[in-house]
């Protein structure tokens, strides 16, 4: 999971946090968004934008569907 934020000043942070295992429900999404989220509040100047992003890198074997 990927947070990105954009401050008014137009300065800019990335935060990123891998999980070892899958994630399962909306819950533990949220949890891990919030982890991420935490140190940037409280903030001084204003956000203009906040991303989040989820990307996996899975690899599957064809081996197991055979």
């Amino acid at each position: 999971m990927t947070l990105k934020v954009k401050y008014a000043d137009f300065r800019q942070i990335t935060r990123r946090r891998t999980s070892q295992q899958i994630i399962r429900s909306q819950a533990e999404l949220q949890t891990m968004a919030i982890s991420l989220l935490d140190p940037v509040f409280p903030v001084e100047k204003g956000i203009r934008l906040l991303g989040v992003t989820i990307s996996s890198r899975l690899k599957w074997s064809r081996k197991k569907f055979r």
